[in-house]
């Protein structure tokens, strides 16, 4: 059997918790979150405390029990505490920081005031059982609730863990090793190994479970697309660059009359009429009517009818770009319309008409109207120079009564003639 001393266990162990949370921390760049960062972190810190215990020789006692073993002990809590917030069941962070007093008073009551170097293995021993049975615990809560796999292995391993150091406890208990004994013992070697598959496969195992969590949420949004896309009322369709169609939903589908799997592949323009794909001078990507944006052209069904559809059409900068389209069927819309042109060429006909038959009636209206105040006029001149002439003729032999009488006759006239002017005015007024 391979022998190995237990400071160099520690240290194999130490390092592999130091690498390997870093190798998780640099694969698992997008997106770092708050338990990815727990996670790597506290595996670090249970990494370090590792190491510190393995130089035991090199470094002050302080540095190489309490603290290693505080360093540890908040490494565990952190890694549990990723678990528990991927479950959304995170503790308080009081909490983590009275358990770590706590720990802190345990360890330096056993260690200072009872002095006993058996109970105090015995006792972070019982601590470390603790932790990995808990982190079992969490591991596999997280796996049941989101079906993973990874977080089953993190148990596994975890499990393992705890197996070992209890065999350990044991082996203390009974006797069977000493505390103070730098040499190997199965229960040592177990341990060891146990701690190095834990180092390994557990940080391997979160990776697994961010990367399932990931795969996850895909399918998740592509559902959420397929259910937006397909209940919708619009038809939607995306072409790659070459115009080929490459996804539609079953309102497109109905719009045209064909199945879904008879368009998939085929060109757009196969469908539009009269408009084509051409190029829109961006990357040499295609666009319906050489244009983007919201516009209108006709499509063809494949019983041989058109359809009027508005279409809005973006370009998605993904790999080579991808043009996706929304397409309403406007044919009611352009009926009504056209309806709409016929009853406004009617209406303007009817004016026109209307318009015609006013100008002729004013034009009669005047001619009567000028007809009339030509025969108005003329008998109010005819009295009023009448009635001059006889003024003069008559001179002073006209009494005062036949002046008066010869005056109102001139006044008269001259009113009426006036009148037949205004009302001339008047007339042309409406004429225009």
């Amino acid at each position: 059997m391979i022998s190995i001393d237990i400071r160099t266990a520690y240290l194999l162990v130490g390092l592999l918790f130091v690498i390997m949370p870093a190798i998780a921390w640099a694969v698992l760049d997008r997106p770092r979150t708050g338990p990815i960062a727990l996670w790597c972190g506290g595996g670090m810190l249970v990494g370090a405390g590792a190491v510190l215990i393995g130089l035991r020789d090199a470094v002050p006692y302080w540095v190489s029990f309490p603290v290693a073993n505080l360093i540890m002990f908040i490494g565990m809590m952190l890694r549990i505490q990723a678990l528990k917030i991927d479950q959304n069941t995170p503790w308080h962070a009081g909490i983590i920081v009275l358990m770590s007093l706590l720990f802190v008073y345990a360890y330096e009551t056993v260690s200072q005031v009872l002095n006993d170097s058996l109970l105090r293995l015995q006792f972070i021993l019982v601590i470390s059982i603790a932790l990995f049975l808990l982190l079992t615990v969490e591991a596999w809560k997280l796996g049941r609730e989101q079906n993973s796999r990874s977080a089953r292995w993190i148990a596994h391993v975890s499990l393992l863990s705890v197996i070992a150091m209890a065999m350990r406890f044991a082996e203390l208990t009974l006797g069977m090793a000493d505390a103070d004994a730098m040499g190997a013992t199965p229960a040592t070697m177990l341990t060891t190994i146990a701690g190095m598959l834990s180092a390994v496969i557990s940080h391997v195992g979160y990776v697994g479970i961010v990367l399932e969590r990931l795969r996850r949420q895909k399918r998740e949004t592509a559902k959420e697309y397929q259910a937006v896309v397909n209940t919708a009322l619009d038809g939607f369709w995306t072409t790659d660059k070459a115009g080929c169609i490459t996804d539609i939903n079953s309102a497109f589908c109905n719009m045209v009359g064909y199945q879904r799997q008879e368009l998939l592949g085929a060109n757009l323009a196969e469908v539009e009429v009269p408009l084509a794909l051409t190029d829109d001078g961006r990357n040499d990507l295609p666009t319906l009517a050489g244009r983007m944006g919201l516009f209108e052209t006709r499509l063809r069904r494949k019983d041989g009818q058109l359809v009027d559809v508005e279409v809005s059409v973006n370009l998605l900068d993904i790999g080579e770009g991808r043009l996706v389209g929304f397409s309403r069927d406007i044919t009611a819309r352009k009926r009504l319309e056209q309806k709409l042109q016929q009853l406004n060429q009617q209406l303007e006909g009817k004016v026109a008409e209307r318009t015609h038959s006013l100008v002729e009636a004013n034009a009669e209206l005047q001619t009567i109207t000028y007809t009339l105040a030509h025969d108005l006029r003329q008998p109010a001149r005819h009295v009023a120079g009448f009635a001059r002439l006889l003024a003069e003729s008559l001179g002073a032999n006209l009494t005062e009564k036949d002046k008066r009488w010869l005056a109102l006759m001139t006044i008269s006239a001259d009113r009426q003639a006036a009148l037949v002017e205004a009302m001339l005015d008047y007339m042309r007024l409406g004429f225009r």
